[in-house]
């Protein structure tokens, strides 16, 4: 086993080395800029904000100590995500079945977690959610009937707690377990109530978690724009397309949801999932198959909650399938199930191969062609201009980004001027006055020399404070194209304005969002 493991880790050592060098799409590029200025004494929510908890910043910003802050630091948090879920989904099934079920399952999530399609391969929010859950539901396969448990019930309560610190969501997930604990209890009052009781606990150690987060930002000046942060930005988001918590769950479990293209390079576990659930429900032992459903229905309405539908959303079902590829392989089939369970076995080995021969024909990509596949030359271009600016500008020449492109910062290595780095938040949301009043006033008291403008993916309303602050006081630079995704504006210094002529030019012009992509 210890071989096994060894050999699957260095195989997601392999996968992230492979796209190592492929340019940082905009939430990565978010996380790691924004723990880069906290560690800088910026304070989180009042000098820089995003809509997001604390946790991601966190994480991005005890990377940045150890591996320093650049690709090197995106690059260990992947690899370090992946083995950890890794040995998570291998622990889990082992403490259910035997030794070989459990490394096949490691197997099966060491060759879909770097997916393409599902954008999986850099370290989003659900990669770090993944961690915490997959550790917690091991720890529920296990828990005890009989008593509560304490240690192991207040872990699972702890990481809950952390899982959802990364993303309220995660809190749907928690609760589709903690029904089906319950009802999956041993018959009778005393393990209906032990179960009750158990789940009574995970919610008040998740909840003091929380009360502890907001009495802090309360207790140094900031509850307010915290609360607003977290629960009007966080409801808005959630109700901006139209939909609301009712109905974006129930499309999570229709076409869009159960069929969406991101999962298109994981279908063979999809599947397999289904077969070995109906089968292990039907058949026995029902407790683990019960709760590997509950996993899958709460991961589901997570993916659904925020009504958005991007690609990584849908990770967080990757470690649900390979925890269900172990136990078909392994459960079913010591239950004394016969043909069924040889035919499970054989399934989930199939699996594996059909899965590894998927992944390996998107490793005959480049780094650069996953991100074109994934989102166009987008991102591309953001790291080719932000690296020119990096060669043409000097030390204490600032930047400011009005755009949805925080790469521009981490490549440039320019630190942003404002708090709000998302330009898409001073005009869409609950606060967006705020945030353009606060943007306006950063600019004045910081004035940079350089303003980079996406105009091509956002379109403000006229008149917009920041867009006018800036064309009042800027000239255009010379030698962009109407095809460039970026403008710059800088201030009157020919010297300035020659240095920076032509910078946005890109070889064929900007190539476009590809098919289906939508922004957030």
């Amino acid at each position: 086993m210890a071989v096994c493991l060894i050999a699957l880790a260095l195989v997601i050592v392999a996968e992230r080395s492979h796209t190592a060098d492929e340019p940082f799409e905009r939430d990565i590029a978010s996380h790691a800029v924004i723990a880069h200025e906290m560690l800088a004494g910026r304070s989180l929510y009042s000098d820089l904000w995003d809509s997001k908890p604390p946790a991601v910043w966190i994480t991005y910003g005890a990377a940045e100590l150890i591996f320093g802050y650049g690709p090197q630091q995106v690059f260990w948090l992947a690899v370090a995500a992946a083995m950890l879920t890794m040995a998570g989904v291998f622990s889990a099934v082992r403490k259910v079945t035997g030794p070989a079920a459990a490394v096949l399952a490691a197997a099966i999530w060491a060759v879909v977690c770097g997916d393409l399609r599902l954008w999986a391969n850099q370290p989003n929010i659900e990669v770090f959610m993944n961690v915490a859950l997959v550790w917690a539901f091991g720890l529920l396969l296990r828990a005890r009937n009989d008593v509560l448990d304490w240690p192991r019930v207040v872990t699972i309560g702890v990481l809950s707690f952390l899982a959802s610190l990364f993303k309220p969501v995660a809190a749907a997930i928690v609760v589709a377990w903690a029904i089906a604990h319950v009802l999956l209890a041993p018959t009778g009052r005393a393990g209906r109530k032990t179960a009750i009781a158990q789940m009574a606990i995970v919610a008040a150690v998740a909840a003091s978690g929380w009360a502890l987060v907001f009495g802090y930002f309360a207790g140094t000046g900031r509850g307010r724009l915290f609360f607003d942060t977290i629960v009007r930005y966080g409801a808005s988001y959630t109700t901006s397309r139209g939909g609301n918590v009712l109905t974006n769950t129930l499309t999570a479990f229709g076409p869009r949801g159960l069929f969406n293209v991101a999962l298109s390079g994981v279908w063979p576990v999809a599947v397999l999932f289904v077969a070995a659930a109906a089968v292990g429900l039907a058949k026995g032992p029902r407790r683990p198959w019960g709760l590997v459903l509950a996993f899958a229905i709460g991961a589901q309405i997570a993916v659904g909650l925020p009504g958005r539908w991007s690609a990584h959303y849908f990770q967080l079902l990757l470690p649900v399938f390979a925890v269900a590829a172990g136990l078909a392989y392994g459960a079913v089939l010591e239950s004394g199930e016969g043909g069924i369970g040889i035919g499970l076995r054989f399934a989930s080995v199939a699996v594996l191969i059909v899965l590894a021969g998927m992944q390996l024909n998107n490793y005959g990509l480049s780094a650069e062609d996953w991100s074109v596949k994934k989102y166009g030359r987008q991102f591309v271009v953001a790291r080719h201009l932000g690296e020119r600016l990096a060669a043409l500008l000097r030390p204490d020449e600032e930047v400011y980004v009005w755009g949805i492109n925080p790469e521009i910062y981490f490549w440039s290595r320019k630190r942003p001027p404002v708090g709000a780095i998302w330009a898409w938040d001073t005009f869409s949301g609950p606060l967006a006055s705020t945030l353009a009043r606060q943007t306006v006033e950063d600019l004045e008291r910081r004035p940079p020399r350089v303003v980079v403008a996406n105009l091509k993916q956002l379109h403000p309303p006229p008149g917009h404070p920041v867009v006018d602050w800036f064309e009042r006081r800027y000239i255009l630079v010379p030698g962009g194209s109407p095809d460039d995704l970026f403008a710059v504006w800088a201030l009157p210094d020919p010297g300035l304005r020659s240095r920076l002529s032509g910078v946005t030019r890109e070889p064929g012009g900007f190539g476009g969002l590809p098919n289906g992509a939508r922004l957030p």
